[in-house]
């Protein structure tokens, strides 16, 4: 009996993260926006799930949280269940219920907002 096997590569470069933006969505105070750049366009139904960690980006890997709960098309994806500190992500392609292997991985430092209502005497 012969079996045929489907193997799924596809192929992905995560691109950059916004550290911290200017104007974040709804009531966020801080987020991060991941974007990557489709390895594959040319298949239909790729999806892409997008995964975070806490801390900085080392190897091997620490456990990742998926972050969206079915994949997702668009080329970008918006956290704002961040805070101050330091985050790692990565993204992964699916395709009929097959995940690729990660991306690369990029790191985010999302500082505090500057101290507001600074005033000065002077005597």
């Amino acid at each position: 009996m012969k079996m045929k096997m489907l193997v799924l590569v596809l192929v992905m470069f995560l691109v950059g993260v916004v550290h911290a933006q200017a104007v974040c969505p709804g009531t966020a105070v801080h987020c991060v926006t991941t974007s990557w750049s489709d390895g594959d366009s040319s298949l239909a139904g790729i999806g892409y799930n997008v995964y975070r960690t806490t801390g900085s980006c080392t190897t091997p890997l620490p456990t990742m949280t998926k972050l969206n709960t079915t994949p997702i098309t668009p080329l970008t994806y918006t956290d704002t269940a961040v805070g101050p500190g330091v985050y790692c992500y990565y993204v992964t392609a699916t395709l009929n219920s097959a995940e690729s292997a990660p991306s690369s991985t990029v790191q985010a430092t999302i500082l505090p907002k500057a101290p507001s209502g600074v005033t000065q005497v002077v005597q």
